[in-house]
């Protein structure tokens, strides 16, 4: 299991070590074409004056000083569990780092991020 801080006391990030089992791609150049169109478009928007103004903004938020140790644990386990302090970043960023990733690597429309916000994670 891994732990990281992304700000406060009470932070940290862990995996199960399982190999996530990959299903054979049977619509091979559909999907193909599909990433390729998912990743301009993300490209395109990135170079907006909006989405350029909210970068400082995420900049300062602890999960973003982590991201690319959060993505490089995703990738490495079927399974992660994220905590942290009310305000890190870990409900609106890092669900946007994993879509940012995926997409980047040409596979945005195999991506499905899910999120729960238990009261209180057992130890």
């Amino acid at each position: 299991a891994h732990r990281l801080a992304l700000g406060g006391t009470r932070t940290g990030v862990s995996g199960a070590s399982m190999t996530p089992s990959r299903g054979r791609d049977t619509l091979g150049a559909t999907r193909r074409e599909g990433g390729k169109q998912i990743e301009a478009e993300f490209r395109a928007i990135t170079e907006t004056p909006a989405y350029q103004a909210m970068q400082p903004i995420r900049r300062k938020l602890p999960a973003y000083g982590q991201r690319n140790h959060i993505i490089q644990t995703i990738r490495e386990h079927q399974v992660t569990v994220l905590t942290g302090d009310t305000g890190c970043g870990k409900t609106t960023q890092v669900p946007q780092y994993i879509l940012d990733d995926a997409v980047l690597r040409g596979e945005g429309h195999q991506c499905n991020v899910v999120c729960t916000q238990p009261r209180r994670v057992a130890a």
